[in-house]
Order: structure tokens, then sequence, then C-alpha cells
């Protein structure tokens, strides 16, 4: 069977984020840090996907159509113009749903104020994590839809990590683990709290927990070409700005810090 060099070249970018990430995950170091997250972050990436390109042309394979298992995409340049099209058939289904009183957040103990839920109920469908804008200046971002069904419960597409291919190829393992593991923390927040990711409070939360996870995972190669820098700088601001009782809860400070840095 003939395979061509972009699908080869792809194949091995795919392949080298994902054992990559799963080493670094596994590591008792990592573990010992993290906890109970290296769990749910080795689940999302050991279950992720590579859907097919050939030609500019994505197709779901078949046994991945009508799952929510996360999709990574490895873009080359050439691919940049045209990702909103090109990415277009992995939002065709929704098959992840949440109920209409989705209100609270247990992994950031959020609670939707009434101005909050306010602001949930009066935003158009999410337009896919407003990440697909913002990807022109990242190496990787997640994305995906959440929409309010008439009875009011919601529903959404499955999450799609796109990257940079080319920035995936050089550096060391962890470089490349950290910038992944980042965006498999969205994943799973996508996953359990889909519709609380509209509200500024919430991109601030699950912003300083993956600033974190990649901090930790780069901590071996401090001067990897993962951001390390700003992880820390976020990771420190999270560190003194939030309660130590619950330092993943955002606090308005910490939202403002954030806003400022422009990292939500």
């Amino acid at each position: 069977m003939f395979t061509s060099i972009e699908v080869h070249n792809r194949a091995k970018v795919f392949d080298r984020m994902i054992e990559d990430t799963h080493d670094a995950l596994v590591d008792p170091d990592v573990v010992q840090a993290l906890g109970g997250l290296t769990t749910d972050l080795l689940k999302i990436n050991d279950e992720a996907f590579l859907p097919n390109i050939r030609h500019g042309v994505l197709t779901v394979p078949d046994e991945y159509k009508d799952t929510a298992d996360v999709a990574i995409v490895p873009l080359n340049r050439r691919d940049m113009s045209k990702a909103d099209v090109l990415t277009q058939p992995l939002f065709e289904t929704n098959p992840l749903s949440w109920p209409a009183d989705k209100t609270t957040s247990d992994v950031y103990g959020l609670d939707l104020t009434d101005e909050m839920r306010a602001a949930l109920d009066n935003n158009e469908p999410i337009e896919k994590f407003r990440e697909m804008r913002r990807f022109n200046f990242t190496r990787a971002a997640t994305t995906g839809f959440v929409e309010q069904e008439d009875d009011g419960t919601f529903s959404g597409s499955r999450p799609v990590i796109l990257a940079k291919a080319w920035e995936f190829k050089p550096g060391p393992k962890r470089y490349r683990a950290a910038m992944l593991a980042h965006e498999e923390v969205h994943v799973r927040d996508m996953l359990n709290d889909g519709p609380l990711l509209q509200l500024m409070e919430y991109r601030a939360a699950t912003e300083g927990l993956a600033f974190h996870v990649g901090g930790v995972i780069a901590v071996p190669n401090p001067l990897a070409k993962f951001n390390t820098r700003r992880a820390y700088k976020i990771d420190k601001l999270r560190h003194e700005l939030n309660d130590p009782d619950a330092p993943f809860t955002p606090t308005p400070a910490f939202v403002e810090a954030l806003k400022a840095m422009r990292a939500i």
C-alpha cells in the first residue's frame, strides 16, 4: 500500500507527540507532582487519534466517527491558511452532552453567580473556543463547539487539538510533552465542564492548571523551547494570587492578571 510522504510525516509527528507525552506522564516525579491528574491526561493522550488528511482533505476514520475521542491534527505551514475549512469534518457531530443545570465545576471549585449564569445564557454558541483565531500566534490550541439546545441542555463536538507540526519536530522530548499535556488539560476540562468554558473565570482556571502542568513536565529541561518562562510566571502568579486552600480556583486578581498577559 502506497503512503505519501505527507501522510508519513504527519503520522511521525503524531506518534512522537503521543509517545513523548505518555513517557512524561508516567515519570514518577511528574506523577508525584500532579497526582491523579496524570491518570486523566494519560487516558486522553492514549485514546487520541490522527485524522486522515490527503491532498488537503480531512476524513475521520470510521472507528472514531461516533466517539468523543480527541483528534490531534499536526498542521503544515501550507495548511495554516485553510485550517478552519480543513478541520470542519471533525465538528459535524455533537457526541458530548451536559445537563441544563451545569452550573458548577468540581474540578476548580467554581459556582456560577447569577451574573455569570446570565452571561452563559446570553452567549452565542462557543466559536471553537476562540482558539482557531488565536492559533496563528500559538504552537498548539484546543478547539471545539458547545451549543445550548432548545430544552436548555448543552451539546458539544469532540475536542480537537491543533498543532503546528514544525514546532513538535525539534527539541527535547519534554518540550513536546509539555506542550501537548498543556492542551490535554483543556481537553479534560471541555469533557467535564464544556459549557463553562465560555466564562472568563473558567478560562483563567484551565489556563492556570495547564501552565502548571507544562511547567512541571518541562522542569528537567528548563531551557526547552516550551514557553517555560511564561509558564513559570503564570504559575507564580497563581500561587501568589489564589487562595492557598484552593490553589486552582481563580480569584478576580488572577483573572485580571491573565487578561493583562493576554493568556485568556
